[in-house]
């Protein structure tokens, strides 16, 4: 019995182990399974599938070709150019190697837009020939016996015969080059030389055979003559640490140069200004510093960061990658020869040199809405105690805004699918073509909000806010201007403007306290105000036009109009048309949120209301509180006006010019004329100009670079009664849900476009590198090109 009791126990143990190894089998079989399942379902497939892209042919066209009258210069067409003006006796122009400020110098060579009228007959009336092309080029004549600027037009470029002066100027309000510059270089040497042991004892630097630890000498402050009462070129030149951040590591070393005259030789130091005083001359300083009578404490060097560090622990502290923009049906708008359509959008844009980005001939649903959209200015003024700070009036065109557009990089000056458009330019002094990669990009977006919606009981209708943004970005000095032109699906064109970059600032002394704060031991960041103006042609319904306002003003009334009793009064708000008849009635200083209405009388609706487009300026824009005609003020006349209409004229092309740095005293382009003829602008063509101004006051969170946050201005140009009903109800990204009797049974209509997509990767970036080398952005790169 005890044996038969052994065996029954010795098989269920047996029977046990037999259940456990098979439970563990199955488990692992199990796990086995699941992590099968989740490769391939989840790692492999989407390794595969990536973003599925619809090839729609509706949704994939190359578009038509923008026209060629607005296309900037060739390099055929410039090679053209300088041999025409090298052949020339009348330019006496000299090759690079014997450039000299006393000497005929080119500044400047880029595409002189044809005037409005043939322009537009060629556009719009079939058979009429092309404007020729022609190039604008500015000279800096030092070699004749009273020196000039002259500009002039020369053309047609297919076939050069002939020229003609544009303007000239004064040789003083010339912008400053690169031939001045270098000769600042060479008297800065002398200094060095000079001065050499007592920059090193002071600031632990030079400016020369210096290694690692050097000094730079690359801002400056222009003086004009309304400043400082004399017919001379006065400049002050800034010291920095030629570190990373130099704009945020200020040396207590200032140089005022007379760059004065087209002769070189006669350029000179008028002042210095070291350790907190000031001296006639770099031998003056020396002696003084020899003599024991300079106080200067030693400064060290500073820790040049390989990039901006983090003090604190980063965030979010899972390595989580932010969202990402899709197309994933790809691009639904073509870019074509500085042309761009889109939905009900056709646009042409280029950049020019001088002024920056500018679009032409912008139509919506093939109504011609403007002629043209461009930046003209951007005018940054400075307050402080010390010269190099109270009279830093930036007027920047100086600086030739094509010149100083920044190629864009993608994921953060714009989505990775953006289409990169380069441009072209001449290079200073020569006629030599300069391509700059992606200095445009396009690219269209969801904002993230409602564009429009509706709801009920069994109905919800919406749209998002999707648009196309055409973006630029010019860098001058310490500042970086990022410039939007957004185009929406319901007629509204938005132009914006926002800033960043690092605060321009100087060494902390209890005088600048009052202009603004101390962000860091030795650094404090004044008081800026930044004003950009923009020309707006606008041609609604033609080109004769009307502008008026729909003023907003509160009206009495009484309650026995509707009620029983009598002898309250109420108060609600009405709207007064004020048809603006002359200029200066059309010269608005204060914007109050008034309604800005361009309409041309002979187009009515059924209604026999006015078909007309908004301009709408937002609130908080900051005045203009420096008194007309003191100091630098006369350079930028324009910014007396948040808004000004003129009447269109060849002559006032432009609201500013690339002297406007120089030129207070006696402005080589006064706005302010333009208002002051006081032309009648009833049924004529007409042209608003529209500034944007704001303060920077920079803070503490302002290091090391300022925010585009707080920092945008925008203006719109909107359809008001223009339309019979909002444009965007044709768009086929509506979404229409009704509810039907059941709740639960729902009918979905999305006009055709699915709302839902698998997209786990959409570009194959492996790293920061492949970022710039992957297919989709090479592609998209060369897309806009064509």
């Amino acid at each position: 019995m005890n044996g038969m009791d052994d065996e029954y126990k010795n098989s269920a143990r047996q029977w046990r182990g037999y259940a456990l190894i098979l439970l563990v089998f199955l488990a692992f079989l199990i796990v086995g399974f699941a992590v099968l399942i989740v490769y391939y379902e989840i790692i492999r497939r989407s390794e595969s599938v990536g973003c599925q892209r619809t090839a729609m042919t509706e949704q994939h066209f190359r578009g038509a070709q923008g026209h060629t009258l607005f296309q900037d210069l060739t390099e055929r067409e410039l090679r053209a150019l300088e041999l025409y003006l090298y052949s020339n006796k009348e330019f006496n122009l000299k090759r690079k190697n014997k450039f000299a400020p006393n000497a005929s110098y080119l500044y400047n060579i880029e595409l002189l837009v044809p005037n409005k009228t043939s322009v537009l007959e060629f556009l719009d009336f079939v058979g009429t020939p092309e404007p020729p092309r022609e190039a604008r080029v500015v000279l800096f004549r030092g070699d004749k016996p009273s020196p000039v600027v002259e500009e002039y037009a020369i053309g047609p470029l297919n076939n050069i015969g002939n020229h003609r002066l544009l303007l000239t100027a004064p040789y003083r309000y010339r912008p400053v080059s690169a031939i001045e510059i270098r000769a600042v270089r060479k008297m800065l040497k002398q200094i060095d030389f000079m001065l050499k042991f007592v920059l090193e004892e002071t600031f632990e630097a030079s400016f020369f055979d210096c290694n690692t630890q050097c000094l730079t000498m690359d801002h400056y402050t222009p003086i004009s003559s309304a400043v400082s009462d004399r017919d001379a070129r006065l400049v002050w030149f800034w010291t920095h640490y030629k570190v990373e951040q130099p704009m945020l590591n200020p040396v207590d070393f200032f140089i005022l140069f007379n760059l004065d005259g087209p002769d070189p030789r006669k350029f000179h130091i008028e002042k210095l200004w070291f350790a907190g005083e000031e001296y006639r001359s770099s031998a003056d300083l020396l002696e003084a510093y020899l003599s024991g009578n300079v106080k200067s404490s030693p400064i060290p060097f500073p820790v040049d960061p390989e990039s901006f560090p983090f003090d604190k622990i980063p965030k979010p502290l899972i390595r989580l990658r932010s969202p990402k923009v899709v197309e994933p049906d790809g691009h639904r708008y073509s870019v074509n020869r500085g042309r761009i359509q889109y939905m009900e959008w056709d646009i042409h844009f280029r950049m020019s040199t001088t002024t920056g980005p500018q679009l032409l001939d912008v139509k919506h649903q093939n109504k011609r809405i403007l002629y043209e959209l461009s930046l003209q200015e951007i005018a940054a003024y400075t307050s402080g105690h010390h010269p190099w700070m109270r009279y830093s009036n930036m007027v920047y065109s100086s600086h030739l805004f094509g010149r100083r557009a920044r190629s864009l990089i993608p994921t953060v000056d714009c989505p990775l699918h953006a289409t990169f458009v380069p441009v072209t330019t001449s290079k200073e002094g020569t006629a030599e073509l300069v391509t700059l990669p992606g200095a445009f990009c396009v690219f269209e977006q969801d904002s993230g909000i409602p564009l429009r919606r509706q709801s009920g009981d069994k109905l919800f209708s919406g749209l998002s806010d999707i648009s196309l943004t055409l973006r630029s970005i010019i860098s001058i000095q310490s500042c970086e201007f990022i410039l939007d032109f957004v185009f929406r699906l319901n007629g509204v064109l938005e132009t914006r403007v926002s800033m960043t970059g690092f605060p321009l600032g100087t060494l902390h002394t209890p005088q600048e306290l009052r202009y603004g704060f101390r962000i860091r031991e030795n650094f404090i960041a004044p008081l800026r105000q930044f004003s950009f103006h923009f020309k707006v042609d606008l041609d609604v319904h033609g080109r004769e036009n009307r502008f008026e306002s729909i003023d907003i003003e509160p009206h009495n009334v009484y309650t026995s109009d509707w009620l029983e009793k009598e002898g309250k009064n109420f108060q609600n708000l009405k709207i007064r048309r004020d048809l603006k008849m002359t200029e200066q009635k059309a010269a608005i200083k204060n914007n109050s949120d008034k309604f800005y209405m361009f309409h041309n009388e002979k187009i009515k609706t059924q209604y026999m209301d006015a078909s007309a487009y908004r301009l709408q300026l937002p609130g908080g824009m900051t005045p203009q509180l420096l008194t007309p005609g003191t100091g630098n003020e006369p350079s930028i006349s324009w910014s007396r006006y948040h808004l000004a209409v003129t009447r269109h004229k060849p002559a006032e092309i432009s609201s500013s010019s690339i002297y406007a740095t120089w030129d207070s005293e006696n402005p080589v382009v006064n706005f302010q004329n333009y208002i002051n003829d006081n032309e009648d602008l009833i049924d004529k063509d007409l042209v608003a100009w529209v500034t944007l101004s704001t303060y920077s006051v920079p803070s503490m969170e302002s290091l090391p670079v300022m925010q585009t946050v707080g920092n945008l201005q925008s203006f719109l140009l909107s359809p008001f009664n223009y339309y019979k009903d909002d444009p965007s109800l044709i768009s086929r990204d509506t979404l229409d849900v009704r509810t039907k009797s059941s709740i639960r049974e729902k009918h979905v209509n999305n006009y055709g476009i699915t709302k839902t997509f698998m997209c786990s990767i959409e570009y194959q970036v492996t790293d920061e590198e492949s970022l710039f080398q992957n297919d989709t952005y090479k592609n998209n790169l060369v897309n806009g090109m064509k």
